[in-house]
């Protein structure tokens, strides 16, 4: 991973940091799919020669569209915004007003998410039921936004393979053949009620989904598709994945409100080979 690229932007549940155990485990593959997007961390370290990458927030699929083919744009636009709470609560209301979001062009739209992820609370990605977005501001005021030199190293590994970027749930990866890999890193089934986190989408990811996604898993298994997993170390993801390998990671995780509240916990690695 000597070429790393640091991902655009900052995601809950990032793999930045697991990196290590994720990518040594990743078979030789033709083409690589993740269908979770997120903040991409597997994908650029990996740097595949062709991809599938897709997500179901349109917000984010639409700043890494903007990131492969107007990063010079989006630039100039970050370049209007400033960091500081008047800024960030006037950028964070554009989506309450229907008629001014909807005339924002897409380069706009994407200086927006990234501006809001960048300077908002923790790097959280929140919306309500309405679909706006309702992260408080951050109040690190050191913390930069504009980074034009990540912006076009993401650029150059966008651009320079065969990458495709699409808006659209995990069943995109049943799209892959034998000699593909799938990469899932959905949102975590909670360890507690109190800590689930259903709100990357408006229409959130509950377990309905995580059962859709394991008849995925099995579908492709059937079919010779090599893939691993990402999810919690919560009982009932042992039990739903017990026909395969479960690798057992402890991760740092950081969306607590104070840095005392943040630790090390236990997830999992699935795997079918």
């Amino acid at each position: 991973m000597n070429n790393y690229v640091a991902p655009p932007i900052k995601w809950v549940g990032g793999k930045r940091q697991l990196l290590e155990e994720i990518v040594p485990r990743i078979p030789e593959h033709d083409t690589y799919y993740e269908p979770f997007l997120g903040g991409g961390a597997v994908f650029f370290a990996l740097q595949p020669n062709k991809a599938v990458l897709s997500d179901y927030n349109y917000e984010l699929i639409n700043l890494y569209r903007t990131i492969k083919t107007q990063p010079q744009l989006l630039i100039e636009n970050l370049r209007y915004y400033s960091n500081t709470e008047e800024d960030y609560y006037k950028a964070r209301d554009y989506d309450r007003d229907e008629f001014l979001y909807q005339s924002m062009c897409p380069v706009q739209k994407a200086a927006r998410f990234l501006y809001l992820n960048k300077t908002g609370f923790n790097g959280l990605y929140r919306v309500n039921k309405k679909g706006h977005f309702n992260v408080p501001y951050g109040k690190n005021k050191d913390r930069r936004f504009l980074d034009e030199e990540n912006i076009m190293k993401c650029h150059k590994v966008l651009k320079s393979n065969d990458i495709s970027v699409t808006a659209s749930d995990f069943t995109r990866a049943s799209d892959a053949n034998k000699n593909d890999f799938v990469y899932f890193d959905p949102p975590y089934v909670p360890l507690s009620i109190t800590s689930s986190f259903t709100s990357y989408t408006k229409t959130g990811f509950g377990m309905k989904e995580q059962k859709r996604l394991l008849q995925l898993c099995d579908t492709l298994n059937s079919r010779g598709v090599k893939w691993m997993l990402s999810n919690s170390s919560a009982p009932i993801v042992y039990t739903m994945y017990n026909a395969y390998n479960i690798i057992e990671v402890n991760a740092s995780r950081n969306v607590a409100a104070s840095s005392s509240s943040r630790k090390r916990v236990k997830e999992v690695l699935v795997t079918n080979n």
